[in-house]
């Protein structure tokens, strides 16, 4: 998807694709915004002391049937092979000594709102990613469109009520056959990075169309 940074603040909106994570990562070098690729991060359990040193935890929230887990217990990092990918990433686990199956439903939580969040989604086209502000409002969401897929969302910054404090990843598969899967790459932080006007991309379509087409007009007179 464009991202196009120049145009005016407007809406809030939700990336996905390559393209939104060659910019994504750009601002992560120019905004001086905080990531974390698990690389460095124990396969296991994920402690409390590196949740606390970065300002997010990790939380498993919603059971193999689908269900609210009562009391949410930390996520796990593994290095299951999904999509050819061995790296270390976040999953949810059925327990707190349980095995990763891709089927539990958990939570990424920021101690203060962001708004500028992205991640890498690893598992099929049933992982769904949404984002809620402070108050419990779903921001936005999507479904991957592919096995392995960047997500983003960019916050209308001069408006709190449309950042980041909580992210969950859940599925849209039947609770018989839960798909929620991986988690890798994540990028947050605070800054005040422009977000196009949905109707920006339809002005820049018509815009290039002409272009085209006085293209084609001139080839052929």
């Amino acid at each position: 998807m464009l991202l196009i940074t120049a145009l005016p603040a407007g809406a809030q909106m939700v990336f996905h694709g390559s393209v939104a994570q060659t910019d994504f990562q750009n601002y992560l070098t120019t905004y001086e915004l905080n990531s974390l690729d698990f690389e460095n991060v124990s396969v296991g359990s994920l402690k409390q002391e590196l949740q606390s040193s970065l300002g997010i935890s990790f939380y498993s929230t919603i059971n193999t049937g689908g269900g609210v887990i009562s009391v949410p217990h930390n996520a796990h990092v593994s290095t299951a092979n999904v999509n050819g990918n061995t790296t270390h990433k976040l999953v949810g686990t059925p327990s707190s000594n349980g095995s990763d199956d891709g089927r539990v439903g958990y939570e990424i939580r920021f101690d203060t709102p962001q708004s500028v969040v992205g991640l890498v989604r690893n598992w099929n086209t049933s992982a769904k990613t949404s984002f809620y502000n402070s108050s419990g409002t779903l921001l936005g969401t999507h479904t991957n469109t592919t096995g392995l897929e960047f997500v983003g969302f960019l916050a209308n910054y001069n408006d709190s009520s449309t950042w980041v404090s909580k992210v969950l990843f859940d599925t849209t598969a039947s609770s018989s056959a839960r798909q929620v899967g991986y988690t890798d790459d994540i990028i947050w932080g605070t800054a005040a990075i422009a977000v196009p006007e949905p109707s920006t991309y339809v002005q820049i379509a018509l815009g290039l169309g002409i272009i085209y087409l006085l293209a084609l007009r001139r080839r052929s007179a």
